[in-house]
């Protein structure tokens, strides 16, 4: 586990990415990216989504971080339900770390 207690390997992690790039929004990788790594509701999968494909993880010392940070922009921005309780829960376990 890395610092944050992710399951992944820097390496390992980015290569999950890489791949999830590649695959259609309904494949199941991306629901177990969701779940095992950035750890976030199911309801925010697009904005994740969204976040992944603009790639700023790639110059990231940590892919997760920037991809959580931009998620909470992103869901504001797609105006997904709990939008704005987003920004307290990512703040919440910033917070923790």
């Amino acid at each position: 586990m890395n610092h944050h207690g992710y399951p992944s390997s820097l390496a390992q992690l980015r290569s999950k990415l890489e791949v999830l790039l590649t695959l259609p929004d309904d494949a199941e990788p991306w629901r177990a990216f969701m779940r095992d790594e950035i750890r976030l509701a199911p309801w925010m999968l697009p904005a994740v989504q969204a976040a992944v494909r603009q790639e700023g993880w790639r110059d990231a010392p940590d892919p997760i971080v920037q991809i959580r940070s931009a998620v909470h922009r992103l869901a504001i921005e797609m105006r997904l339900r709990n939008a704005n309780k987003v920004a307290l829960d990512l703040t919440e376990a910033e917070e923790d770390e």
